[in-house]
């Protein structure tokens, strides 16, 4: 976040806030750190603010155009923060929250702004894709071995950078 940035983002949580019953305001930007039971990993979440019943999470983004907007919400892995925060909070409370929404601000003027709401099938998708990270992650630990950005088709010169060039598999194929 820009200076500017932060400033707008302030001005819209509070906008949002001003149309929320205050009473409702729970913690801000407070961290929940919790560890899983089935692995042992401990997990943290940290939305910008929640009620009884809803989570929200700002985001600052180039449009918030929805099919522009969708782009990045897959890019950077939204539904997976939307279902950890829910999952998390829901256990520290001992209740369920079924709505997450992003209060999504556009990074230049005019500064629109816009509230998406995460349905059940995107919460359900962020579920299963942080579920198989955690899997990976043990899998990783247990065996020493971390996947890296490239496969058999690259591969590393005497300096121990990835070669890039003709030779490359995928470059052949586009080429």
């Amino acid at each position: 976040f820009s200076m500017t940035d932060m400033r707008i983002a302030v001005e819209r949580i509070d906008f949002f806030k001003q149309h929320l019953d205050s009473k409702e305001i729970r913690n801000c930007e407070h961290s929940i750190l919790m560890e899983d039971f089935e692995t042992g990993i401990t997990l943290k979440s940290r939305p910008d603010f929640y009620t009884e019943s809803a989570i929200f999470d700002l985001k600052t983004t180039r449009s918030i155009n929805p099919k522009e907007f969708l782009w990045s919400f897959y890019k950077y892995g939204y539904h997976i923060q939307a279902a950890l925060a829910v999952d998390l909070l829901g256990t520290f409370y001992k209740k369920i929250f079924n709505d997450f929404y992003i209060v999504a601000v556009e990074k230049e003027a005019p500064y629109l702004c816009e509230l998406f709401h995460i349905d059940s099938t995107l919460l359900d998708a962020g579920r299963r894709a942080y579920k198989l990270a955690m899997s990976i992650y043990e899998d990783c630990k247990a065996s020493g071995v971390w996947p890296t950005y490239y496969d058999d088709n690259f591969f590393k010169n005497s300096h121990g950078a990835v070669v890039l060039g003709s030779s490359s598999a995928f470059v052949s194929e586009v080429i």
